[in-house]
């Protein structure tokens, strides 16, 4: 992501103010916990239905809620007081499993729905929503010469099914909260995020994890040939954690972007046959 020096950053959030993570217990939403933590915040609502024991990373002074926010009472719950919520929570995973589970991607629309309207109840100052590169049409990501996405290449819509949908979706409930009830909302799409303390297996883990996986079993078994998808030529941009969690931050606290998508990755393109063994 580059952000332009002419655009201000709007951050009058005190330490004691209180912060909601959803997600918390997953790989984005829990580094995104640490970070705030990191910078001094004492009131850290990190939320997640995972059992508190099965968090990817946990911050042992936040206020660890084990609560499934597909749950219109746990969403009301969760914003109390709050004055910042940030939405990172889905049922989602890699390519592989949103492909095969398009139901329960297409339920996590239900998170969105309650959690926005609770927020707004709760008098949340900003609401940030978590979206991915899935919302732009299928046709523009099937050429292995890709380009870069515009923000407005999203439209008209031919998004990923199930999970492209639910996030497409959960963005204009975003935009017509500014739009008609003043809520700031802010929207990132996120590009391939991968770093410390995330999933590598279990079908839910994305490309880089996936990769140091079969490579690591590979040598482990003594076979050097690991499976792949595709031809090889596809490309794809990826993005590490500590720049998606700064990105983040700085996202919610820039008016200028309120109530507007925006990708949240790196330019950078990487050919997938420069990370097979050869």
């Amino acid at each position: 992501m580059k952000m332009k020096a002419a655009v201000k950053q709007n951050r009058d959030l005190k330490k004691d103010y209180i912060i909601v993570i959803t997600g918390g217990g997953g790989f984005i939403g829990g580094n995104l916990a640490k970070y705030f933590y990191d910078q001094g915040f004492t009131r850290i609502r990190a939320v997640d239905k995972k059992p508190v024991c099965n968090w990817y990373l946990r911050i042992p002074d936040a206020e660890n809620l084990c609560l499934d926010c597909s749950n219109e009472e746990n969403c009301n719950r969760v914003c109390e007081d709050a004055t910042e919520v940030y939405n990172l929570a889905a049922d989602m995973g890699g390519m592989g499993f949103i492909e095969r589970f398009r139901v329960e991607c297409l339920r996590s629309i239900l998170i969105n729905t309650h959690l926005i309207e609770a927020a707004y109840r709760a008098g949340v100052e900003r609401y940030f929503f978590s979206s991915s590169a899935c919302a732009y049409s299928t046709l523009l990501q099937q050429d292995s010469n890709v380009r870069a996405l515009k923000e407005s290449d999203a439209y008209p819509a031919m998004a990923e099914r199930g999970y492209g949908w639910e996030k497409l979706i959960s963005e204009m409930f975003c935009q017509e909260y500014w739009a008609e009830r003043g809520l700031k909302t802010f929207i990132a799409r996120f590009h391939n995020v991968y770093g410390p303390h995330g999933t590598w297996d279990g079908g839910r883990e994305k490309a880089p994890a996936a990769i140091c996986r079969k490579v690591i079993e590979a040598m482990d078994k003594g076979d050097h040939r690991i499976s792949v998808w595709g031809d090889g030529h596809q490309t794809r941009s990826f993005m590490y954690i500590d720049d998606c969690v700064r990105g983040v931050d700085m996202i919610m606290h820039c008016d200028e972007l309120v109530g507007t998508p925006i990708n949240l990755g790196s330019s950078e393109l990487v050919l997938s046959m420069s990370l097979y063994p050869r």
